[in-house]
């Protein structure tokens, strides 16, 4: 399985970015400092993983002055069968996040984690 395109809006500094194109094998993500190049990884993360890897927070990846962040994931698996993957979190009170995979509503965690497996590695 391998992303091959990621769209973020209201995510940090990002008002609205899109990444497509992602190349079969290595991508590298580069940039000066604090343009939001970990941004893109952390929404790629909620796709996968439902959460950051740099906060517990879910408010906290919201734009600054933003009611609300949607990303969205295209996958791709070794037979090229595709899956998507839509998460939105909007604030509150309370917080909410929605996750659909495919068009279909993820009500646990557990039920997404794996589907498009990742790793973080982080010092």
């Amino acid at each position: 399985m391998r992303a091959t395109s990621l769209s973020l809006r209201n995510v940090r500094n990002h008002a609205a970015k899109s990444i497509g194109d992602f190349a079969p094998g290595i991508n590298v993500i580069a940039g000066p400092n604090g343009i939001g190049k970990t941004s893109v990884l952390e929404a790629l993360a909620l796709t996968t993983l439902t959460k950051s890897f740099v906060t517990h927070s879910d408010a906290l990846l919201i734009r600054h002055g933003e009611q609300k962040l949607e990303v969205e994931a295209r996958f791709e698996s070794d037979l090229d069968v595709p899956y998507n993957v839509e998460v939105v979190i909007e604030c509150g009170p309370p917080l909410r996040k929605t996750i659909h995979a495919n068009g279909e509503r993820i009500r646990a965690s557990s039920d997404l984690i794996g589907r498009a497996p990742v790793v973080v590695l982080t010092p």
